[in-house]
């Protein structure tokens, strides 16, 4: 179904190359992809959105779309659109994976009640802040470590709709040695876009990819202030810190990336 602004907008016709939006969780993505998928016809949008909904034959065959976008890997989106322009969003690390705790907060208990419930909203129902920061649980390591990093260095989402969120790769990689490949694994984009400049990079990538018609930037899918009700106090941001060393050169030089093609 068209979306909002889709309907107000005259269905443009793009012919350049697919693109793929891969985005981690908390990083403004929805938002991003409202603004782009204004730029396509309403059939060339996939309007399957995880990894997990392309495994067990789903999407095999030839690829009927040329928007895709999501909670989705490299390697689903190297199968699916193997010549599609890749674009990603990153958010500062410390606040992406705080607000992720807190969102995931909000979902944990309605996530009781269904059947395809979120394994991490299911796991940090009964726990602080601080002891998800501090956590050794695979599934809870999974969702807090370096992220962003791992997404770019080739990670890939899980299989079923419990793990629809969850990065399976490079969860033991040293953060060095993951910031390295999570920065050359930028090359790989056509555009790596930032929360702190939003405007900026949906403006970028409408220019960088092409697109027709005019950038238009959106807010969706905020985590309701009612359950940020926990005090982000020093020993929880130097928790997150330790986190996210990998996330942060990463965001710094999709920063530096940012201002050079922006100006």
């Amino acid at each position: 179904m068209a979306s909002f602004l889709q309907q107000l907008i005259p269905q443009l016709k793009f012919d350049g190359p697919p693109v793929a939006l891969l985005r981690a969780h908390k990083t403004a993505g929805e938002s991003f992809s409202a603004g782009l998928e204004c730029a396509f016809r309403d059939r060339d949008v996939c309007d399957r959105t995880f990894t997990w909904q392309f495994h067990s034959g789903a999407g095999e065959g030839p690829f009927p779309y040329r928007y895709l976008q999501g909670h989705i890997g490299l390697p689903t989106a190297d199968r699916l659109l193997p010549d599609a322009r890749l674009v990603t969003i990153l958010r500062d690390p410390v606040r992406r994976l705080l607000s992720s705790y807190f969102y995931w907060r909000s979902q944990s208990a309605r996530a009781k009640d269904e059947w395809d419930a979120h394994e991490v909203a299911l796991r940090i129902a009964d726990i602080s802040l601080l002891e998800f920061l501090e956590s050794e649980d695979p599934v809870i390591r999974r969702a807090t470590y370096n992220v962003q990093a791992r997404l770019l260095a080739g990670a890939d989402y899980g299989a079923t709709s419990a793990e629809r969120t969850q990065l399976f790769g490079h969860e033991d990689t040293p953060a060095s040695e993951l910031a390295e490949r999570a920065v050359a694994g930028m090359d790989r984009f056509a555009v790596v876009a930032t929360v702190s400049r939003f405007r900026d990079s949906m403006s970028h990538a409408y220019a960088a990819l092409g697109l027709p018609g005019k950038a238009i930037a959106v807010e969706k899918n905020r985590t309701p202030s009612k359950y940020v009700d926990q005090p982000i106090t020093d020993e929880v941001v130097a928790a997150a810190r330790r986190l996210t060393e990998a996330d942060e050169v990463l965001f710094e030089a999709a920063e530096a990336r940012l201002a050079r093609e922006c100006g």
